[in-house]
């Protein structure tokens, strides 16, 4: 319940939650420690008076008759013994312990104590009461050899200890209080940026994705203003591949469904048999070529959200994903009398990755090369560690592309010149988006030095992590002549 409590007040409330407990424990200390210093120098003060006392009393110590006395007057008496605030005792002795007069049998200092400027002080207790004495000795030079002691309560010390110390606490009190304010002030000032950070993502709209402001921000909400823009950054990112999936997906996939729709009435107008199987024929093809491009859409969506740091990352083996994917192409390899061989010392090639997208990247290069190659042609795949890095190449006996070509192939929807074999023209731009989401590089060259085939490549981090790339920084794609 006072967790809950704590959790609903402002920054400004908690720091004084905080800081006054702490404020009044020092004020406590402080009123301690400066009611120790004000008791020491009133001792000092007053043990000189105390001390005064005991000489003026060792004056009225005399030898008469060859004995020692106290020739004290009773007016002499009540001058010494009265004070208005404590009570005042005194003693005087001979050397050799006889009693000359006094008033109360006062403790003696502690045995091997030295004396100092003003005698022997000490602290000692008389019928339950503290007191302050002093113990005064005659030098050796002197006839007659006594001891005086004279002790007094501390109710005068104590007192004006604590009357200047409470004398002082208004002082600390409008101190603190004077602190307290400046902090709430100071800490007041201090948020007007937050309050600025607040208001300027409190004005925006969910479609405003625009970076904020790190002008004029102190360096902690400097870093949660970073943090806000890399979120907004691959937000941007994500909500901007929703977009373009759907204006993609309107405009090719409004062709196909036009051309489906149209063998669907002309099937319905079909008169005899072999018409009709002509037209459901042609349907299946229609069908086949809509699902491949809602697929290559999806996976072009799919890994766009990879770049933008939504993806799985696991540990995976290339050299699997390169046998998996090489077997479920085969059949259309062999169809074409293609041959399709995997190259590699057999190791296994660790990398961290989304295995789904890394699966589509290689069907992808798999599928342009054994659609785009020739019957009777070798495609070879091989995958190799090559220190910091795997290197995987997809090298076929197509025809090659032109300079032009090698730098927009990589383009949505765009298809070479003289193309006649069906697809979208997505399978690069699908294998570029992937590699930049795993922080790699892809490059297209000529196979042969005539300027034919394809030669793949692609280099992926291994062994490490994924380097944290912010978004202006992508991965490298190059198109090499």
């Amino acid at each position: 319940m006072a967790t809950d409590r704590f959790e609903r007040l402002t920054i400004r409330k908690r720091l004084l939650v905080l800081l006054l407990p702490a404020l009044a424990l020092l004020l406590g200390l402080w009123a301690w420690s400066a009611y120790l210093s004000v008791l020491h120098f009133a001792d000092i003060a007053y043990d000189r008076a105390l001390y005064d006392s005991a000489r003026t009393l060792a004056t009225q110590v005399k030898v008469q008759d060859g004995k020692a006395i106290l020739d004290l007057s009773e007016d002499e008496r009540e001058m010494l013994e009265v004070d208005p605030q404590d009570d005042v005792y005194f003693e005087v002795f001979a050397a050799d312990g006889t009693r000359l007069g006094g008033t109360a049998d006062l403790p003696a200092p502690r045995a091997g104590s030295a004396p100092g400027d003003f005698g022997y002080l000490y602290d000692g207790k008389f019928v339950n009461e503290s007191l302050r004495l002093v113990q005064y000795v005659p030098s050796a030079a002197e006839p007659f050899q006594f001891v005086v002691r004279v002790g007094e309560t501390r109710r005068k010390r104590t007192r004006l200890a604590t009357e200047a110390t409470l004398a002082m606490v208004p002082m600390q009190v409008v101190f603190i209080g004077t602190s307290v304010l400046l902090v709430w002030l100071g800490v007041g000032w201090g948020l007007r940026p937050l309050e600025a950070l607040r208001a300027a993502i409190a004005r925006r709209d969910h479609s405003d994705l625009e970076p904020l402001s790190l002008r004029g921000l102190p360096i902690e909400l400097r870093s949660q203003a970073k943090a806000i823009n890399e979120l907004m950054a691959r937000l941007r990112v994500v909500l901007d591949g929703e977009r373009r999936f759907l204006a993609d997906a309107t405009h090719q996939l409004r062709t196909p469904l036009t051309v489906l729709r149209a063998q669907t009435d002309l099937a319905q107008r079909a008169t005899d048999f072999d018409s009709l199987k002509e037209r459901v024929r042609q349907m299946a093809g229609a069908s086949e070529r809509l699902t491949r491009l809602a697929n290559q859409l999806l996976n072009l969506s799919r890994a766009e959200a990879g770049l933008a740091g939504v993806g799985e990352n696991v540990r995976l083996d290339l050299t699997h994903v390169l046998e998996e994917v090489l077997a479920r192409h085969e059949p259309a390899a062999h169809a074409k009398q293609q041959t399709l061989e995997l190259f590699g010392d057999g190791r296994p090639l660790p990398l961290r990755g989304n295995s789904l997208m890394l699966e589509e990247m290689v069907a992808n290069l798999v599928d342009n090369a054994v659609r785009y190659s020739p019957p009777n042609s070798r495609i070879a795949v091989e995958a190799h560690d090559s220190g910091h890095s795997v290197r995987l190449t997809v090298r076929d006996d197509g025809p090659g592309l032109s300079d032009v070509e090698r730098q927009r192939v990589m383009d949505r929807f765009y298809r070479g010149a003289g193309v006649t074999e069906p697809g979208s023209g997505l399978g690069l731009a699908i294998v570029r988006e992937i590699v930049r989401a795993h922080d790699g590089r892809f490059e297209l060259t000529p196979a042969r030095s005539d300027g034919t085939g394809l030669l793949a490549v692609i280099d992926l981090p291994s062994y490490r992590e994924p380097a944290v790339r912010t978004l202006s920084e992508p991965a490298t794609v190059s198109t090499t002549p």
